[in-house]
């Protein structure tokens, strides 16, 4: 639509503006009459004013560049519809929130050369990651996820999508979480929902001990202290590093060795990157000698049930 303006004489100079039907009309006054290259200027700007507005948007949100300045010209108008629409929904979205059962984090995922921020819900029958950008939004039912590693920083999901140019190495999401912390709650429902064993740094609170020994986890390059505990249905790593805690069920453990009596294995049911095993060692060494009602107890725990 077109701008409608009129010319009154006399009077002090200035500029009154309304808004009929869609329209901002202007009325220009002595002092704007008489600089006609600038009131040409505001003639385009309500011109693209008055576009944007017929067509039901913002110009606040549409604008690349509006110059009221005598010495510039308008220089274009750019409708970014999808994009803001996909901004829009997001926001509702969020705004209604999730189910009263469901845990959302605030998170950044981490790509190849950027990232970007959204939420991880943790859902009844699924785990979803929405943010603004709809290409980099997903959703994971729990039987699809290989893999879930969970921790009081960051939370890491394995597919089952193999990726050609990673040479058939399955598909991995990984998230620094911003706001929000998991807690035994998360854990406790992720291993119940999940197929799969569950890789956490977050330990059962009501686990009752039976024995512990102070040991330190062997790392590739260093090692982390801490305590190995064991209960009736789970083993404990209780690291000094809340990081390089770990728990396992006992049908999680594949194996159970030792190379003296001051060292142990553990062989974990876990994915340990491109290869196709799925055991992973965990060398401890044991700061005290276990005791033979101990080691009966570990070998009647994980070594005889694989013999039957």
């Amino acid at each position: 639509m077109a701008l409608g303006s009129k010319t009154h004489g006399g009077g002090s100079g200035g500029t009154s503006m309304k808004r009929k039907r869609g329209f901002i009309h202007t009325s220009t006054y002595g002092a704007r009459a008489s600089r006609p290259h600038l009131n040409e200027k505001w003639k385009r700007a309500m011109s693209a004013f008055n576009l944007i507005y017929d067509a039901g948007e913002t110009p606040a949100l549409h604008t690349n560049t509006i110059s009221f300045n005598a010495n510039r010209r308008v220089d274009k108008v750019t409708l970014t519809m999808k994009r803001w629409i996909a901004i829009l929904v997001f926001l509702i979205s969020s705004a209604t929130g999730a189910a009263a059962d469901d845990r959302t984090f605030r998170v950044e995922h981490k790509h190849l050369w950027k990232s970007c921020t959204g939420e991880l819900i943790f859902g009844e029958s699924a785990v979803t990651y929405r943010t603004s950008k709809p290409k980099h939004s997903r959703e994971w039912k729990y039987g699809d996820i290989q893999q879930l590693e969970i921790a009081k920083d960051r939370v890491v999901i394995l597919t089952y999508d193999a990726r050609k140019r990673e040479l058939g190495r399955d598909q991995s999401f990984r998230f620094k979480i911003l706001e929000g912390t998991p807690d035994e709650a998360l854990r406790g429902k992720m291993e119940e929902k999940l197929a799969r064993p569950l890789i956490s740094a977050i330990l059962p609170e009501d686990a009752e001990i039976r024995f512990s020994i102070p040991a330190r986890h062997r790392l590739f390059m260093g090692g982390a202290q801490g305590a190995l505990e064991f209960s009736e249905d789970y083993v404990l790593f209780r690291a000094e590093r809340d990081v390089y805690s770990r728990v396992w069920r006992y049908d999680e453990l594949l194996s159970l060795g030792n190379t003296g009596p001051f060292r142990l294995r553990l062989g974990v049911l876990e994915k340990t990157g491109g290869e196709f095993g799925e055991e992973k060692p965990y060398n401890f060494d044991l700061k005290r000698r276990p005791t033979d009602a101990e080691l009966d107890f570990l070998w009647e725990k994980i070594n005889r049930r694989h013999l039957r």
